[in-house]
């Protein structure tokens, strides 16, 4: 294995970016695999790389310059003004960022949990693949884990079903995939959120029982969401077979491992498939909800 794939998971990795699909990507990428009619873009979840993509992205700005400077002077002046955050929620600005783990990646970690742990299969860590690059509308995330309330421990023993609900009956959705992902590692696409090496004790992994929110300190992203790896695993948004990475038909995804799990299974790609009715007491989530844009008009 190369030295890049050990430096990524075991000490600093260098920042990259993928290259693409090619000049007609904007019109062939699939869409982000939410059925959150309310919440969804049109670009959510799409993914947009490559010189084909910017250029397209270039082209249709330059063509609407003509449009910009001759506007009237006396038009009405619009501006987009973004509502704040929901009260506990954190803001996580429209971006891309790089979701998932590579082939090499993949068999370099399914040699290192035979070592650690033994008892691995290669199959658990190629539902991390293929890595690629996706863009996320802005939105907002709860900044602990469900009822989202620091010093009270998270709510446990929930089917994906009752995630869901719990998260309507806020005004909220169930985070997806993409948003989960993004809020644990950040725009420099961490490993863990609080890193690319492993510290023992920054998160509560390994450990005998769950924790109330925000007890370890150090245990936060980029963004400051707190507990995304470890303490209990979270429910995500994600339909059963869509998108490059499929998922088994009646089964839904965790994210983010638990306390019980080793460092492994904890980092912010891995994937848990589990039966969308498992009400496993380890088993937790979070809410998200849209970051909303409203037009503000001066006359």
């Amino acid at each position: 294995m190369t030295e890049a794939i050990r430096k990524r998971f075991l000490g600093a990795r260098k920042r990259f970016s993928l290259g693409c699909l090619g000049q007609d990507s904007l019109k062939n990428i699939s869409a982000f695999e939410s059925n959150h009619k309310n919440f969804s873009p049109a670009l959510a979840g799409r993914r947009i790389c490559g010189r084909g993509g910017a250029t397209a992205l270039a082209a249709a700005l330059i063509a609407a310059l003509p449009l910009i400077i001759s506007r009237p002077a006396n038009a009405v002046q619009v501006e987009i003004v973004k509502e704040p955050c929901p009260r506990g929620m954190v803001p996580i600005p429209a971006g891309e960022f790089v979701m998932g783990s590579t082939e090499p990646e993949t068999e370099y970690l399914f040699k290192l949990c035979k070592q650690t742990m033994g008892g691995c299969y290669l199959s658990w860590f190629q539902r991390e693949t293929p890595r690629e690059t996706v863009y996320v509308p802005p939105y907002c995330i709860d900044r602990f884990e469900y009822p989202n309330t620091p010093g009270k421990k998270p709510k446990t023993a929930v089917s994906w079903e009752t995630a869901v609900d719990l998260c309507r009956k806020q005004g909220k959705i169930l985070c997806g995939e993409h948003q989960w992902e993004r809020a644990c590692a950040g725009p420099e696409n961490k490993v863990w959120s609080f890193g690319d090496t492993y510290v023992e004790g920054e998160c509560n992994i390994k450990t005998n029982g769950v924790e109330p929110s925000g007890a370890r300190k150090n245990c936060f992203s980029f963004d400051g969401v707190y507990d995304m790896n470890g303490n209990v695993a979270e429910w995500v948004y994600a339909r059963p077979g869509a998108g490059p990475r499929p998922r088994p038909e009646g089964g839904r995804l965790l994210k983010g491992g638990s306390h019980s799990d080793w460092p492994v299974f904890t980092r912010c790609s891995f994937r848990d498939f589990r039966p969308m009715g498992d009400q496993n007491r380890e088993n937790g989530f979070r809410c998200c909800a849209p970051l909303i844009e409203r037009e503000q008009q001066d006359d």
